[in-house]
């Protein structure tokens, strides 16, 4: 899918109502106010967060200078946690003693929570249901994957889990329009010389 994005905004003119209605769908809702108070709500209140600024703009600083394409985003999140008005949540451990049976789901190179924590929460949620989706994409949910919504509306539609863990493949890579060739621009023609 970022692939797909990234190819439809390097030819945004010549790019097709699918392509721009996909990078809608990408960039709209990631930075949405919704996004961003749940975001910062648990991300501020799991976590201690050093409240020195002078630190996180000086990281920032560093991360910038390392990862020119994210390194600034750093000083964003974690001013944001920084300046936190509360105190982070006392840690509770977490049995899963008492719930219906819980649905999860993680695919395995998930580059925002990592399969290893939730197998670690698998664990630890007695009578969960673990769904290993294939590829690396975070929101695997209405994402294109047949497998992964079929489990997932039948979970919040009546309930029901896996009789077991189980594992969808990766969704499809979309298609995308190669970007138009560049148009070859002839060089213009020598002006000649004049002399007074």
């Amino acid at each position: 899918m970022l692939a797909a994005t990234l190819t439809a905004l390097e030819h945004w003119d010549t790019a097709t109502r699918e392509e721009k209605a996909l990078v809608s769908k990408v960039y709209g809702g990631y930075l949405s106010p919704g996004f961003l108070a749940e975001f910062a709500s648990v991300t501020c209140g799991d976590t201690p967060w050093t409240r020195d600024t002078r630190y996180w703009v000086d990281r920032s600083a560093q991360d910038t200078a390392r990862y020119p394409l994210l390194g600034a985003r750093s000083l964003a999140f974690a001013a944001t946690c920084a300046a936190w008005p509360s105190p982070p949540a006392p840690p509770v451990k977490v049995t899963g003693e008492g719930l219906p049976p819980v649905l999860m789901l993680n695919s395995l190179h998930d580059p925002s929570t990592y399969y290893e924590a939730a197998v670690r929460a698998h664990r630890a949620l007695r009578g969960s249901r673990l769904v290993t989706v294939g590829g690396g994409d975070h929101g695997q949910y209405q994402n294109g994957n047949a497998c992964v919504d079929r489990i997932v509306d039948g979970y919040l539609l009546s309930g029901s889990v896996p009789a077991r863990d189980t594992s969808c493949p990766a969704a499809p890579v979309p298609a995308t329009t190669p970007a138009p060739a560049a148009t070859p621009v002839a060089a213009p023609a020598p002006v000649p010389a004049t002399h007074p």
